[in-house]
């Protein structure tokens, strides 16, 4: 899942520094993790704001 950081923190796993206004990609159970800690919100479709978001190359435009 992609993520958007809100709140800089320091990973636990990594070590590394992930800095406000970031994004990165989490699988499902560690960005959850993230976000009930509130370091980070889950980047939705909507939030992404592309119109072609989530379609395959060639695919049909979301409606």
């Amino acid at each position: 899942m992609q993520v958007n950081v809100l709140k800089r923190y320091v990973d636990r796993y990594t070590k590394e520094i992930k800095e406000a206004g970031a994004t990165y990609e989490y699988p499902q159970q560690r960005a959850r993790e993230l976000e009930n800690a509130g370091y980070v919100e889950v980047i939705t479709e909507e939030k992404q704001g592309g119109e072609n978001v989530g379609c395959k190359k060639g695919g049909k435009k979301k409606k």
